[in-house]
């Protein structure tokens, strides 16, 4: 990874391994047919001056195509592909197998690549990415189906527009983990999903909680079944802390717990994740909204979450970091993010620098039964991967009369 390929840092600090490899940069590109005559920069959409394309017409139909060689360091391993959003539907095909497809142009979907893959020499990755951008039934936020932009609609997003990335895992590894913060308890829950073949050995899920380098708590647990929980207490062990000026997250203090995972399979660890949350507490009484068990006054900003260059996609990570800094900076101590379902990176840059969210999808102008079927499907896929920000305080479904 190098500075010249854009977005380069790893997509998803919330879940985070060291083996991987971004797919952002120069893919072949066509309109239309997979003739690939033109080339673009990922994971900028063509409609973007920073995809190098820039053509805001009507685009039903969009191919994209790149090669890509795994590194000694992920050989022999499970290899997954990820896609951090694409508009609006796609299918992907890895050495011309097919591997997946994905309806829903703001969530995350992830494939299992392994068996398609080479592990010596070129692969090539091919994405048909098919979009209505004059169904107003199709969740589009601010999308607008005339060819030019008026009043709260803008110019349409067409493809990829989030990053694309590898990763390697082992056959046993760390699934996905939901951390739920319980205030009250002083305590924090792990809802955890572990992965592995259908022969393996004993089984351990090891979790170090820490607070800026330093030990908070350390458990290994036996997990009776992939699929479990465990909560801890955060206030006992050998240093007792002092919960409300130490471990809890407020705009004032966004105080992280970082979380290291590790599973083991008989006495050998498999897997590493990186993960963090914050402490704290949402609540409402008599009216009132609390955080953290007091009145806070909310004093937000309504973030548009679009770029004159790049549209929906910011044009670097450090683009959304002087966008927070300045609304903090304003006087203010949060956002609603209108009609859009943000990148995680965003949500993580809110976490550290203490920004409260409301966290919104982009939803459709029209109903009809089939955008209620995929908005729910689409939603749920969103609040399940942003689940652990701190930041993300009320989840909007839609938007006023939509």
């Amino acid at each position: 990874m190098t500075s010249s390929i854009p977005r380069s840092e790893h997509p998803r600090p919330d879940f985070c391994r060291d083996s991987w490899i971004t797919l952002n940069g120069p893919w072949d590109f066509s309109m239309g047919q997979d003739t690939f005559d033109q080339t673009i920069m990922v994971p900028f959409a063509p409609e973007s001056k920073l995809s190098g394309i820039g053509d805001t017409g009507f685009h039903p139909v969009v191919w994209y195509r790149r090669s890509f060689t795994v590194p000694e360091a992920m050989q022999n391993r499970r290899i997954l592909l990820h896609f951090g959003a694409v508009d609006y539907a796609c299918r992907v095909w890895v050495n011309d197998s097919f591997v997946t497809s994905h309806t829903g142009g703001q969530s995350s979907f992830s494939v299992d690549i392994t068996h398609a893959v080479r592990f010596t020499g070129e692969n090539t990755v091919v994405v048909r990415a098919q979009d209505a951008p004059q169904a107003l039934d199709q969740m589009r936020g601010k999308q607008f189906w005339e060819e030019e932009s008026r009043g709260i609609f803008y110019t349409r997003t067409t493809g990829i527009w989030q990053s694309v990335w590898l990763e390697a895992v082992d056959e046993v590894h760390l699934e996905q983990v939901r951390i739920t913060p319980l205030y009250d308890e002083k305590s924090v829950r792990f809802d955890y999903q572990l992965s592995c073949g259908e022969q393996h050995g004993p089984l351990a899920l090891q979790i170090a909680i820490s607070l800026q380098g330093r030990p908070v708590l350390s458990a290994t647990l036996q997990p009776e079944s992939l699929c479990s929980s465990a909560t801890f207490v955060l206030d006992r062990g050998a240093k007792v802390w002092n919960f409300t000026e130490e471990l809890s997250w407020s705009p004032e203090h966004p105080r992280l717990l970082d979380v290291e995972f590790r599973v083991w399979e008989d006495g050998c660890c498999r897997d590493m994740v990186r993960s963090y949350f914050g402490m704290r507490k949402v609540s409402i009484e008599n009216g009132v909204f609390l955080l953290n068990n007091r009145p806070y006054f909310q004093k937000l900003v309504l973030d548009q979450g679009y770029w004159p260059d790049a549209l929906m996609t910011a044009p670097t990570d450090e683009a959304f970091i002087s966008d927070l800094q300045m609304i903090k900076e304003m006087g203010f101590n949060g956002l609603r993010m209108h009609q859009k379902a943000e990148d995680p990176r965003f949500y993580y840059h809110a976490d550290r620098l203490g920004l409260l969210v409301w966290a919104e999808i982009g939803s459709a102008y029209l109903y009809s039964p089939d955008y209620a079927q995929q908005f729910y499907k689409e939603w749920s896929d969103c609040v399940l991967r942003d689940y652990n920000h701190p930041c993300i305080i009320v989840w909007t479904p839609l938007n006023e009369s939509w």
